[in-house]
């Protein structure tokens, strides 16, 4: 098999990202140039300390390739596109974040991870990147938004151009009124 590299922004960490590969899920550490707009990118990625007794760095993250959304989760691939996949995201202990993957009403993975008060400080409006991926996949119009913004973004287009803006919002009022029949 071909190796296929996908480059992912860091989340928390702008002008920072992984280039993850597809297949086997290795992934590196890069940073993109500071003059350089980051294009091209498939989503984001962020490094998560996994246990709460022995923690491991775990490459979480969403993206879009090929008009499918997946999360990934270390080792794990989830397909998020039809919705059968859910994310649910609990605190059992004080500093300590649940995160269960479930197919159908099956849990596919339980994953604990630790934060600290500057995790909380620092994602005062938008969470971490388990809550940003549970409302993406919240409904299909959010899905259908993040794989048509990050498809324009790996074809160099940028969001913060306004014709091409335009072009996504055209492109989701269609994706409405198909949904509405």
């Amino acid at each position: 098999m071909q190796e296929r590299w996908i480059l992912l922004e860091n989340y928390e960490s702008p002008g920072r990202g992984f280039r993850l590969e597809f297949a086997s899920l290795a992934f590196e550490s890069i940073e993109f140039p500071a003059n350089q707009d980051v294009a091209r990118t498939a989503g984001y990625a962020s490094l998560i300390a996994a246990g709460i007794l022995r923690r491991r760095a775990v490459l979480t993250g969403i993206f879009a390739t090929d008009d499918r959304l997946w999360f990934l989760l270390g080792k794990k691939l989830f397909d998020l596109t039809d919705g059968c996949v859910v994310l649910r995201k609990t605190s059992p202990w004080p500093f300590i974040r649940r995160v269960a993957v479930l197919s159908g009403c099956v849990e596919q993975v339980v994953f604990d991870y630790r934060i600290r008060l500057a995790d909380e400080r620092y994602w005062p409006t938008r969470g971490d990147i388990f809550t940003y991926v549970i409302e993406i996949i919240e409904t299909p119009e959010t899905r259908y938004r993040f794989i048509r913004a990050w498809a324009m973004s790996q074809e160099g287009r940028l969001l913060s151009d306004p014709e091409v803006h335009r072009e996504l919002e055209d492109e989701i009022e269609r994706f409405r009124t198909k949904l509405r029949g």
